[in-house]
């Protein structure tokens, strides 16, 4: 039996991800959680588009965000 959704794993636990600079071309390490940041390199502002999750469609999304304490877009 699960403890919590286990869907909400990769938003409760993200993970860093390799992504490039648009400005510099230098990697950078970016949370999968996060959808901007400034280049430690260049200072640039690097913007991703919110990947989806199971917030996006799951009925319970509501209930699951309030118990985890993260609040919902939107």
């Amino acid at each position: 039996m699960f403890t919590r959704c286990p869907g909400a794993i990769s938003i409760v636990e993200p993970i860093p991800e390799d992504v490039k600079c648009p400005h510099c071309k230098m990697t950078v390490e970016m949370f999968t959680n996060e959808t901007s940041l400034r280049c430690y390199h260049c200072g640039g502002h690097i913007v991703r588009d919110k990947k989806p999750s199971c917030f996006d469609w799951c009925e319970y999304a509501e209930k699951c965000a309030k118990e985890l304490g993260i609040p919902l877009d939107g």
